[in-house]
């Protein structure tokens, strides 16, 4: 299989327990070793199978929608890449999906050929205050970079990811292993779901908000995902992308 598991984890299993709870729905258990007591914690993070169908559904439907009408825009963004900077159309890199499943991310290029190459001379990995990191006037995005990150043009393409099955149109934005190496393990809860093109960060200021705000706010869309949500969120996306609110 080509999982990535954490260390000393594994993948989810279904377990019954026999007690005197109340009754409790999409929790998963995770157990916390404390010197010679091993207490059990329960996280609400997971989505039925039921809606995991119903949003695959959905997201299908939306990618097929998607596709058929913004083919044009995207063959001219391809265009104008290719005219205004020398390397691919498309960037792909490793991103950690659900469950800390590997998978590649495609995206528009917006940098230079060999921007991954130049990001030690950016920042200092050891010394980010969290593991997360976004540069205002990154000087390796090219002119035509520019307009694509500031009207998220360049996530396109992973309406592909989408279709593949690895991604959805909504979730947890994903992100670079490097950077989830580094997690704790409050911090993985927001990998218990598939990772979307948009999702309760983007909504509510992308890049402005910090690790701790935007797991927050990705654990509660899970804890109480729906349909519904998943429409709102679309919605709400719509100005926030016209607005440019929080994009860089």
């Amino acid at each position: 299989m080509d999982y990535w598991l954490f260390e000393n984890e594994l993948l989810p299993v279904e377990v019954k327990i026999v007690s005197n709870f109340p009754p409790l729905k999409n929790f998963y258990i995770a157990v916390d070793e404390s010197g010679n007591l091993l207490p059990a914690h329960l996280s609400a993070v997971s989505i039925s199978r039921s809606q995991r169908l119903l949003k695959r559904v959905f997201d299908l439907i939306g990618v097929l929608v998607g596709l058929g009408l913004l083919w044009p825009v995207m063959a001219i963004v391809a265009l104008v890449i290719k005219l205004d900077s020398p390397g691919s159309i498309f960037f792909t890199q490793e991103r950690v999906g659900e469950n800390g499943r590997p998978f590649r991310i495609f995206k528009f290029r917006s940098m230079v050929q060999d921007a991954e190459a130049q990001l030690s001379q950016l920042i200092d990995i050891d010394k980010l205050p969290e593991p997360v990191f976004k540069i205002k006037n990154d000087p390796r995005v090219t002119r035509v970079g520019r307009i694509l990150r500031r009207t998220s043009l360049d996530e396109l393409p992973q309406l592909f990811n989408v279709l593949r099955g690895e991604m959805s149109l909504v979730g947890p934005r994903p992100e670079e292993r490097w950077l989830v190496e580094r997690y704790s393990p409050e911090h993985r809860q927001r990998l218990r779901g598939l990772p979307g093109i948009t999702g309760p960060m983007q909504i509510n200021g992308r890049a402005e908000l910090s690790l701790e705000e935007r797991v927050r706010l990705e654990v509660d869309y899970l804890t109480r995902y729906s349909l519904w949500q998943d429409i709102k969120i679309l919605l709400k996306t719509i100005p926030v992308v016209i607005t440019r609110r929080g994009a860089y």
